[in-house]
């Protein structure tokens, strides 16, 4: 009882055996004579020992919520391995906290051992949990390569028109100078991409309705363009076409499904108005089109640029651009709009249209938009799940997994060395430890922000503690009877 609040704390039952006995001659049991053997014997106890203490590890204690996110409970079967000083240990406590230098340790000192998740999500060796305050705590950005933005192009209106170049309007239209760069399009919308120091850039993307054709395709229009102050591309500082990236169309079905699109970039931003200068844009490995982006990253005034790919998925890719269709001699007529390879009149069979644009009657949105970059982060939070994976979250959105915290069994835990301090060690009886991952087979779950409480049965207890008292009473009365009878035995001597 005296264990009841101790956290992690396992009852344990004493068993009792007999010291030793001896013979007691009886009438029933007095050796015969000649061949008469004697009937029976009787033998007396010499006293009692403890032959053994079992501990109730396949009980488990009552969860209590606790203070931090690296109070630890363990639901079902396992230890967690702690050491120190070059031993080992195993215990069911896990009440941790990390020290000043990032050391996950208990409260007697002793490190909580994990394994190191690398970037790829393979683990490490078994070592000592500990977070490197300079390192750990703190995440680089990552440069966007691929943006994809997925839309609800359903206009039914054109909002700029060329009568030479209809599908280049809007690029045709494009002024760095005026603010916005496209003075008017049917739909815009865009996606944060980041630089290689972090630094968030926002590009936008326009859309406008260039015509319904008489088999029922829908083709729209689309620009996509950065802030213009941000462009570094020699040919385009401070130039009108600052900023423009990539001009192309889509071409969608009569039942709205995106069936092909064509992309081409500006090779000068003193003269995008001119279409001989843009040319067909390259396909990227993941069958997108891929514009070459100069980011200014300025800092402190100072300003330095970072060149850098970004594929831009509407949500149709292909394997290359089928042909080399100039801008300039696509004209009014939409039989000379290029595609890409594999696509012909039919969308490949490996997108699904719930992840591509579309272009329902009267629906324009949003629907999706990503970006596989991100801003440099701090650490704002930790979790740790029921398979003990220890993640870091950052202020930028994004987590990394640090640790993987694992449990060990034993085939003879009933054998395991109690070491005081909650603390138990492997025997040659216990086998050595298992180890294996928490919320898998055979072993049990980890529980974050919960500490398991001691699983002693107070009404268990004072049931052992009543028989005991009834017991320790009739042993009493009989060395109190005892002596009364040797009392009276001296009494009658001397009568």
């Amino acid at each position: 009882l005296s264990n009841l609040n101790t956290i992690g704390f396992k009852e344990r039952l004493h068993l009792f055996e007999d010291l030793m006995s001896s013979s007691v001659t009886t009438s029933s049991n007095a050796i015969g004579t000649g061949n008469v053997l004697p009937t029976s014997y009787s033998q007396q106890g010499q006293g009692s020992r403890t032959s053994a203490v079992i501990s109730r590890f396949y009980e488990n204690g009552a969860l209590q919520t606790g203070d931090r996110v690296t109070d630890l409970a363990i639901s079902g079967n396992g230890f967690f391995q702690v050491t120190a000083d070059g031993k080992t240990y195993y215990t069911r406590a896990g009440n941790f906290a990390f020290t000043k230098d990032g050391e996950l340790i208990n409260p007697g000192g002793l490190n909580l051992m994990g394994r190191r998740i690398g970037s790829n999500g393979s683990t490490g060796g078994l070592e000592a949990i500990k977070l490197d305050p300079s390192k750990d705590m703190y995440m680089a950005g990552k440069a966007s390569t691929q943006a994809t933005i997925i839309s609800g192009l359903g206009m039914t209106e054109t909002k700029t028109t060329s009568s030479t170049d209809p599908y280049f309007s809007l690029a045709l239209t494009y002024n760095a100078n005026q603010d916005p760069p496209v003075a008017s399009s049917g739909y815009s919308n865009g996606v944060s991409v980041y630089d290689s120091q972090g630094k968030k850039h926002e590009l936008t993307v326009n859309y406008d309705l260039v015509e319904k054709t008489s088999d029922g395709r829908k083709i729209i229009q689309y620009t996509v363009n950065m802030p213009p102050g941000e462009d570094g591309r020699a040919a385009f500082e401070g130039t009108s076409g600052a900023g423009l990236l990539m001009s192309g169309t889509m071409t969608f079905t009569s039942a709205g499904v995106l069936q092909n699109m064509s992309a081409y970039v500006p090779t000068s931003g003193s003269n995008v108005n001119d279409l001989t200068t843009w040319q067909s844009v390259a396909v990227g490995a993941s069958g997108v089109p891929v514009s070459t982006m100069f980011k200014n990253t300025a800092q402190d005034g100072t300003s330095t640029y970072s060149s850098g790919s970004l594929s831009l998925d509407f949500g149709l890719g292909f394997s290359s651009p089928a042909g080399t269709v100039q801008a300039a001699a696509i004209g009014s007529d939409p039989n000379n709009l290029p595609g890409y390879t594999g696509a012909g009149n039919t969308p490949p069979s490996n997108v699904s249209s719930q992840n591509r644009t579309v272009a329902y009657s009267g629906e324009v949105s949003t629907i999706s938009r990503s970006t596989d970059g991100y801003s440099e982060g701090y650490m704002q939070n930790m979790e740790i799940d029921s398979s003990g994976v220890m993640s870091i979250m950052y202020d930028n959105g994004k987590s990394q997994a640090m640790y993987q915290i694992p449990l060990f069994i034993f085939r003879g835990e009933q054998d395991l060395k109690a070491e005081g301090g909650n603390l138990y060690s492997a025997t040659l009886d216990s086998g050595e430890a298992i180890e294996g991952a928490a919320d898998e087979e055979n072993f049990g779950k980890i529980v974050s922000t919960s500490l398991e409480m001691s699983n002693v049965d107070v009404a268990r207890q004072f049931a052992h503690m009543i028989s005991n008292q009834r017991g320790f009473q009739f042993n009493s009365k009989i060395i109190t009877t005892s002596d009364s009878m040797l009392q009276k035995a001296l009494e009658l001597k001397r009568a």
